[in-house]
């Protein structure tokens, strides 16, 4: 006697229990269905009817979702490198992204520049971390007469022994030469306009003259 085969497409939701669908109505209360190959048609999750492509939205609707998180503040939500994670949005529901330059992507800091005295000035607050530098997003100088002035990193807090020069040299002669009433504007914060060369150092100025320097230095830090 011959036997009749029976077609099933299966489908396992972990959502309400564990549904099935097949050309017969089969519904699984409890159990494991290790394989699913095909599902050909899928119309209920849980009861409830799955989303159409080009249908208005529905509350409490019921479907496949991508998930988020929200996170108020940028952060990722594992710790290790090779991990699974999940795209996080602001409170605004917009998603946290990033291009490469930190200037557009991370937190700035805005620090003024009000030195007086022909001494080396430290504009950064240290670093901590390992292979960390200031990014420069836009800096603007003005001096009220004629001044030297060079931008320089130091891997030691308070500027007592510039390291490397970041725009010259690391002595104010080896810096911008200013005239009187002279200055620079470089950056608009979006795009980095320099870096320190060594990690993990402070950003200094190098004065020449005991005369007014003002202006503000905008940075971002980042490996």
């Amino acid at each position: 006697m011959k036997t009749k085969p029976i077609w099933l497409a299966l489908l396992v939701v972990i959502l309400y229990g564990a549904v099935v669908y097949s050309q017969q109505p089969v519904t699984f209360s409890s159990g494991t269905v290790t394989t699913v190959t095909t599902v050909t048609t899928l119309s209920q999750l849980g009861g409830v009817a799955v989303p159409v492509e080009d249908v208005a939205e529905t509350a409490g609707g019921t479907g496949l979702y991508a998930m988020g998180v929200r996170r108020d503040v940028a952060a990722a939500s594992t710790a290790t490198s090779g991990d699974n994670t999940m795209p996080s949005f602001d409170s605004l529901g917009q998603m946290w992204t990033r291009q490469l330059d930190p200037c557009s992507g991370i937190a700035k800091l805005y620090l003024p520049v009000d030195i007086v005295t022909a001494t080396t000035t430290e504009i950064t607050p240290s670093l901590a971390g390992a292979s960390t530098h200031y990014y420069i997003c836009a800096i603007n100088l003005v001096t009220a007469g004629a001044n030297n002035v060079a931008l320089v990193d130091d891997n030691t807090d308070g500027c007592g022994s510039p390291t490397a020069g970041v725009m010259g040299g690391v002595t104010a002669a080896e810096g911008w030469n200013f005239a009187a009433n002279g200055g620079l504007t470089l950056g608009n914060g979006a795009g980095s306009v320099g870096r320190t060369v060594t990690s993990n150092a402070v950003l200094c100025l190098v004065t020449s003259a005991a005369v007014q320097l003002s202006g503000q230095i905008v940075v971002a830090a980042a490996p």
